[in-house]
């Protein structure tokens, strides 16, 4: 039986990096908790988890939980004990978090969408309702997708400096983007092979780049259906008495 402060390491190779299902089977008289981290960082927060009844009615409970690639060290950290554990599995998640289907994507502190640009280089800007800033997602299994343009046709791939679109496909760590929720309907793109997340370029805009997640809204996007009029832009507000203000905001075609 497991107690307080105890911990178990597996090590493991994820050869596809994504959104896996990870499986605890479980068995105690009592609520118990634990967290797991995987190269070094806590992918499940505090997992906690109701009695099964007694110490061999088992019961397997699921968490999504993001690896990256290659060996690592899977650690189970027992946070609240008093529970047996019978086995651990991982499985790639079989949906992805998007349902397939054509989306424009906008930038969580700008609003300004991704789009093409010079080059076939993906970049942001107001959101006009074009081909080449709407984008059919296909997923692949383990929350990767192929991302491809309704304009030409052509798929995502982070090889080079700078992201673009390329005619041709493979589902390599290049050209496979996984979608990973954030908060509040949110999203952030990793690429496969880097897992560093896409936001608007700090040195080059309007052009993409790829950074180290620090959770900042630049990293962060919406994924709307193409029909779904854009944010708003010009909003401001003006206290008109001590419990209320007056909204104003630039329109927005196709809204009322």
């Amino acid at each position: 039986m497991l107690e307080d402060g105890d911990w178990i390491e597996y090590t493991i190779r994820t050869t596809v990096p994504g959104l896996y299902d990870l499986s605890l089977r479980v068995a105690g008289s009592q609520p118990g908790s634990v967290s797991i981290d995987a190269l070094g960082r806590d992918v499940t927060g505090i997992w906690s988890f109701p009695s099964t009844g007694g110490a061999a009615t088992w019961q397997t409970i699921t968490r999504r939980v993001l690896l990256g690639p290659g060996q690592q060290i899977l650690r189970v950290n027992v946070l609240k004990g008093g529970f047996n554990l019978n086995w651990i599995e991982l499985a790639p998640a079989p949906a992805g978090p998007v349902v397939d289907g054509i989306y424009k994507i906008l930038n969580r502190a700008t609003g300004r969408a991704i789009g093409i640009g010079n080059e076939s280089r993906l970049v942001t800007g107001n959101y006009t309702g074009a081909a080449h800033q709407q984008w059919t997602f296909q997923h692949i299994g383990g929350g990767q997708y192929r991302i491809r343009s309704t304009d030409n046709g052509q798929s995502w791939n982070n090889f080079g400096k700078a992201p673009h679109v390329t005619p041709w496909w493979g589902a390599g760590q290049d050209q496979s983007f996984i979608v990973v929720p954030t908060d509040s309907g949110f999203f952030r793109f990793l690429p496969a092979g880097t897992g560093k997340s896409l936001q608007p370029s700090t040195d080059e805009a309007p052009l993409l780049d790829r950074e180290v997640y620090t959770g900042a809204g630049e990293q962060q996007w919406v994924i709307i259906p193409a029909s779904v009029p854009p944010f708003p832009t010009g909003v401001t507000a003006t206290e008109s008495g001590s419990t209320s203000a007056i909204i104003r905001w630039n329109a927005v075609s196709g809204a009322t």
